[in-house]
Formats: C-alpha cells, structure tokens, sequence
C-alpha cells in the first residue's frame, strides 16, 4: 500500500490531541470519565502501533485484528478517521473489497476530519475509487474520487499519478509503475524519497509465515553515469554498513535479461549485533531509458535462497507507463 503518513506517527500525534483535550477541558464531567477516555486513548495508540508494525512485515492478516481492535477504542474525529483509512488499505490487500469500500466511506463521512490533513483525504478518496471499481461502483462515483485523488497529488507537486484501475502509482518522469503488487510483493508506500533529490522510492513486503523479505525500490536518473559506475558507488556505500559483511555473490542481474535490460546484482550474509542470526542482503541495478532502479533487500539468512527467488520474480514483473516530462 502506500500510506502518505505513517499510522505510527498519527496515531502518536492523535494520542496527545487526545489527552491534552481531556487534561485541559473544564467541562468534561468526572474524573473517572477522564481516566476511561485516557485508557481507550492510550489502548488506541497501542492498538494502531501493532497494526503499523504487522502491516510493515507484510502479515496483513495480523494487521487487520489489531485495527478491528483500535476502532472500537478509537475516540471520535481523526483517531477514528485514521483507523477506517488503514482499514480500508489492509482490506484491499487481504481483496476484501466490499469491506474496504464501507471503511472508506466511513473515512470520508468524517469531512471536516480529514480535509485539514490533504495526503490523509487524497489516500482515502484513492483507496475509495479502487474499492468501488472492484465491486461495481458507480462510473461517474469512481472517476469523482480519483479525480479529487490526483488533484491533491497535483496541489502538493507529487510526483506519482495514481490509477484507480489496479490502484497502481506511476512515476511520472520515467514511466515506471510501482504496484500495488509485484509478484509475491505487496506495495507498502511509494514517495519521494527526499525533498532535495528526484529519487522515487516504494517499500514492498511479502510475509514468510515467521519472517518477511523486505524490498526498497528506488528510481532515480543516471545523472550522466553507466550502470557499472553507480552500482559500484551504491555497492561500496553499503559495504560499508554493512561491517563484516560475507559476499555470496557479484554479477549480472540475469531476470534484467528477461525485460530485455541490463543487469547488476550483488549480494552479503551479515551477523546482527547480538550474533544470535544473520541477515541476507541484496542489491540489484536494472537501467531503463534515462533512469535506473534498484532494489535494496533483506530477509533471514535462513531464507536467503526464496528470498532472491522472489526477487526474481519482483523485478520480472516490472512494468512502465508512458513518461510525462515538464
């Protein structure tokens, strides 16, 4: 998926709204309803944390319990408009879509909430449109919502344009399409990977059952360099953090060949600090016209071999749309 703002941090943010407005509020009757509107406050936050947490591994299933948890101790206004706006995401992975259409509805009822967080009504009114083109909406409905979408994304100089069809995000300047899903890989989040680079990053996940791998996908211009050059310079960056490290592998990234692309990959064995399992990472390059892609991932040692397999299959997957340049 690709939440604009972390659950994380609205839902901290949200916690001390929450307390400050019951502390502070001359009017709001006993103590006793203080402290139980504290504690479905604080059980909220916790609430939403795990969800947060449960949905970064890609375990969407354990998400979903955790969030039916948070709405029914969410208080009223943007604790619960938060809570429905996850909901609905979790629902279109787990493609219960009927489910995720109501939740978005339930977001987008509270109006006066949502509109003074725009990234919060834009991911909504996305979430909606698809929800409501995979249960047979309402044409006119759906093309409302996207269209209201994709102008907060225009009023705040986004460089995704969202497509309600397969609530798929395309970069605008190379074309490239970052999923929902691809391959076995569920999209969490797709963005500007900062306000002073062109860098386009998406961070997808696929739960293993008691682990997750773990893929960031970058797209950024070549900026004048061939592929060996920059993937040399990402390659020595990330030996240098990862201290130790043991190389299982360097060379042509062979499922670029399948694109029709060119190809770099290299990939480590690293110890976790406290040495009681190790880590497998891999760095992949692919370039495609005037940008090139990584994948930067991770998962257990133990799942090492998977994990490059489903990699494989991520990248294999890779599609672009037509580039709109300024």
């Amino acid at each position: 998926m690709h939440p604009l703002i972390s659950a994380r941090v609205l839902s901290a943010l949200f916690a001390a709204i929450i307390a400050a407005t019951w502390l502070a509020s001359p009017t709001d009757g006993a103590a006793a309803e203080k402290a139980a509107g504290a504690k479905n406050g604080d059980g909220w936050t916790k609430a939403m944390s795990q969800s947060e947490l449960a949905r970064d591994l890609g375990d969407f299933k354990k998400s979903h319990k955790f969030l039916q948890e948070a709405l029914k101790l969410s208080p009223p206004g943007f604790p619960r408009a938060v809570t429905n706006t996850q909901l609905t995401e979790v629902f279109l992975q787990l493609g219960e879509y009927q489910k995720a259409r109501d939740a978005a509805k339930q977001a987008l009822a509270m109006a006066n909430e949502i509109s003074q967080i725009p990234e919060l009504r834009g991911q909504v009114l996305e979430a909606y449109a698809h929800a409501l083109y995979r249960t047979g909406g309402d044409k006119s409905e759906i093309e409302q919502s996207s269209t209201l979408a994709q102008k907060i994304r225009q009023d705040r100089n986004s460089p995704l344009t969202a497509r309600y069809t397969d609530y798929g995000l395309r970069h605008s300047a190379s074309g490239f399409w970052f999923a929902a899903k691809l391959g076995d890989f569920h999209r969490l989040n797709a963005k500007p990977a900062s306000k002073d680079a062109p860098h386009v990053a998406g961070t997808y996940t696929v739960w293993l059952g008691k682990s997750a791998v773990f893929a960031h996908v970058i797209v950024h211009p070549k900026y004048g360099k061939s592929l060996r050059q920059s993937f040399d310079q990402v390659r020595a960056v990330m030996m240098q953090r990862l201290k130790g490290a043991k190389r299982l592998s360097k060379g042509d990234f062979k499922a670029a060949k399948t694109l029709g692309l060119k190809g770099l990959e290299a990939q480590w064995i690293t110890n976790q600090p406290d040495k009681t399992s190790k880590l497998w990472h891999g760095l992949y390059f692919l370039e495609h016209g005037r940008f090139f892609i990584q994948i930067r991932s991770r998962a257990l040692a133990t799942e090492a071999k998977r994990a490059e397999m489903l990699i494989d299959d991520m990248a294999r997957s890779f599609k672009w749309g037509h580039a709109i340049r300024n």
